[in-house]
């Protein structure tokens, strides 16, 4: 029969898939309509170094819909789960205002395993490469002076 009642309705947006490499972008400006002029957000923007995109899969929110409508497992969630966390592995910062500044990256080293595996990690800086102690990121990028524009996450 039909149920009879209140019920909340909404939409989610979900991955079905996801890439080996994510990335994300940050639209760090607004628009002031009492100056009429564009400016930057500063406001404090953190980030994990480690993604767990799980939550944001078709797969997790249909077994998680599953469980609350009180479907009994049909022997699908035996399956080996599907690993979707991912490692930081690039950062674009931002310095300067809405209408110009500078762009830098700090972008993890990927390629050499031992490097990789150590944390490795390097500032790129137009011509300028030089090596970039990782325990600094947050405050090299959450917010302030510095803005984060780009995050890139790799599959572990």
């Amino acid at each position: 029969g039909i149920k009879k009642g209140i019920f909340s309705s909404g939409s989610r947006a979900c991955f079905k898939k996801l890439p080996r490499i994510l990335s994300f972008n940050t639209m760090r400006y607004t628009f002031n309509m009492v100056t009429m002029m564009k400016e930057k957000v500063n406001t404090h923007f953190s980030f994990p170094l480690r993604l767990d995109m799980t939550p944001y899969t078709e797969d997790f929110l249909m077994r998680k819909n599953d469980r609350k409508e009180g479907f009994k497992d049909n022997g699908s969630s035996s399956k080996e789960t599907k690993s979707y966390e991912y490692d930081l592995i690039g950062v674009t910062v931002h310095t300067g205002t809405a209408d110009g500044g500078h762009y830098y990256s700090f972008i993890r080293d990927i390629v050499n395993p031992h490097a990789y595996k150590n944390n490795k990690w390097y500032l790129f800086n137009d011509a300028e490469v030089k090596p970039f102690d990782s325990a600094q990121l947050a405050s090299e990028c959450f917010g302030g002076e510095m803005t984060v524009s780009c995050n890139i996450f790799n599959t572990i």
